[in-house]
């Protein structure tokens, strides 16, 4: 079978994979967007740095509460700024760049194998099992930079293989130059990382495949085109912020990393072998048919071929590289999904065609339909006791029957896949079975899980109290909400500095940090404005503020002192 080229492509080939695809990402991406109210601190903090930038008109340097943010390049905060100028300021806008970069890489993930695979099913398979993995729903539905990074990530790694297989220099050029372009886009986006990843990834492809050679050639031209990509901000940042590049470098590359430095403490230390439950947990529901994908992947056929050998680099390295970091978040090992798509796709559906194991793959569905019944009949059980007992209720009623709906639906086609005998129609039925429960994650989000972390409400119910003459602080874990749903950049932060510690610490930004021993003067000063002062921090943080006034209210977990002017 002769591989596909561009020029074979017809849309009526096509166009039902692509109506499939797309119609899985609206219905369980984007359909959902705006339900939940944004998560503090990643959400609410994303999306305030893009309001200050549409507010204030500066695109160059990112800021959060009017202060200096070298966290993250820019990209991430265009993508997100543009987002609000379109749909607003609203949950739907700051979590639509997330979902736009996770709808992308499917896309891309279908048209690069149907290039390269000599299995069209694959090439429908794969961005289906992409969309349908909890991790990458989980973050694409969620306002971070790893959806966007992991789509940069992607369409350059594809770019490169793209060029691999050109046997033409034009062709061979392009696909180099774009595979630079999106490098560039992605330093932009979140830094090093992403020069590490593909440069380490590509040399050890290019070493399993024996073409030494290539080694000195090939990386020159993506080399170049990242660096004139990224050369026009990174020019304008250095002269607007000088700070920001020994910053970047040091603290958010080396100390990250390394786990070394003075300000270490914060990136989030974990064990050697943290990836390793998100990687099985952030597969499900198809991690189930591990067995089924292991018997697939152990025909040495599939690797006889260099794209299936350049998608084990491509997904095994970066989980080794983030693995051998100090810092670890279950986001960072996004970029490993889109090539283990690929595998799980060539297991399963290999497992079924060549290797019979049909009667394993429904032996496993139906196991996997009990185990569903099972946490059904757990959670209708939870709730019914929990409204006799005084424990916490995790859904109301409306919620409860809803899910009872979607996980009925998931159940019965666990035990109706069976009857199905072409094996992408199995694999197709086991994607959509969960589809009703996936769309509807975040409306069965318990409100409890949410007290914490979703500040919204009880911002907006606090406001009553601010007017804009009033002096404001903010835990820092709050700080980003307080601004985003107060519409301010003067927050004060108090209590800690927590990821705003290096700038806090610059003569132009010392006066906005309030530690606990200049409160109590801090508030006295204040109280005597016309607006007086107003405090917002955690129930358990109440200790570490002098009460000086009373408290107006205290409401759930969040606490919120306003102390009056005197009369």
């Amino acid at each position: 079978m002769k591989k596909s080229h561009w020029s074979n492509f017809q849309i009526t080939d096509i166009l039902p994979s692509l109506c499939l695809i797309s119609s899985l990402f609206i219905v369980i991406y984007i359909l959902q967007l705006g339900i939940m109210p944004l998560v503090s601190q990643d959400e609410v903090r994303y999306a305030e740095v893009a309001r200050e930038m549409i507010v204030s008109g500066n695109w160059v340097v990112p800021r959060l509460d009017g202060i200096d943010y070298f966290e993250k390049p820019v990209l991430g905060h265009w993508m997100n700024a543009v987002s609000e100028l379109v749909f607003g300021g609203n949950n739907f806008a700051v979590r639509f760049s997330s979902a736009f970069c996770t709808g992308l890489s499917a896309v891309l993930l279908f048209f690069f194998l149907r290039k390269f695979s000599k299995e069209e099913k694959i090439a429908l398979l794969a961005p289906v099992i992409f969309l349908t993995s909890g991790l990458i729903l989980a973050i694409g539905t969620f306002s971070v930079l790893d959806a966007q990074i992991s789509f940069f990530i992607t369409a350059a790694m594809a770019s490169f293989y793209a060029a691999y297989c050109s046997k033409k220099i034009t062709p061979k050029f392009l696909w180099l130059v774009l595979c630079g372009v999106f490098a560039g886009l992605g330093f932009l986006t979140k830094g090093f990382l992403v020069f590490v990843v593909l440069t380490i990834s590509i040399a050890l492809f290019l070493i399993w495949e024996k073409k030494w050679k290539n080694l000195f050639t090939m990386p020159w031209i993506p080399l170049i085109t990242a660096i004139i990509t990224i050369l026009p901000w990174g020019i304008n940042v250095y002269y607007q912020a000088p700070d920001f590049w020994r910053y970047f470098i040091v603290v958010e590359h080396y100390d990250r990393f390394m786990h070394a430095g003075k300000y270490s403490g914060a990136l989030h230390p974990e064990p050697f072998w943290f990836f390793i439950p998100i990687l099985f947990v952030g597969a499900l529901p198809w991690a189930f048919h591990l067995p089924e994908i292991i018997v697939g992947l152990k025909d040495k056929i599939l690797f006889s071929k260099s794209l299936t050998r350049y998608c084990v680099i491509w997904a095994v390295f970066p989980f080794i590289f983030f693995s051998a970091s100090s810092g670890k978040l279950a986001t960072y090992i996004l970029p490993c999904f889109p090539p283990l798509a690929v595998l799980i796709a060539y297991g399963l559906y290999n497992a079924l065609d060549k290797c019979k194991k049909e009667k394993l793959f429904n032996t496993t569905n139906l196991i996997f339909g009990y185990f569903l019944i099972t946490a059904l009949a757990a959670a209708v059980i939870y709730v019914i006791i929990s409204r006799f007992f005084n424990i916490p209720t995790l859904w109301n009623l409306k919620q409860l029957l809803t899910g009872i709906v979607a996980v009925s639906f998931w159940t019965a086609l666990m035990f109706f896949i069976k009857k199905a005998t072409h094996p992408l129609n199995k694999l197709l039925l086991f994607a959509l079975a969960p589809i009703l429960a996936m769309s509807l994650k975040s409306y069965l989000t318990p409100e409890s899980a949410l007290t914490n972390i979703a500040h919204e409400k009880f911002i907006s119910e606090q406001s009553k109290f601010i007017t804009k003459d009033t002096t404001v602080m903010a835990y820092q874990d709050m700080m980003g909400a307080v601004c985003w749903y107060l519409k301010r950049d003067d927050i004060y932060v108090y209590g800690k500095p927590g990821e705003l510690e290096h700038p806090l610490k610059q003569p132009e930004f010392q006066s906005r940090f309030i530690n606990k021993e200049k409160a109590a003067a801090f508030i006295s000063e204040k109280r005597n404005n016309t607006g007086g002062a107003a405090i917002f921090l955690r129930t358990k943080n109440r200790k570490d503020i002098p009460i000086v006034s009373d408290i107006d209210a205290i409401k759930d977990k969040t606490m919120f002192s306003k102390f009056n002017p005197k009369q």
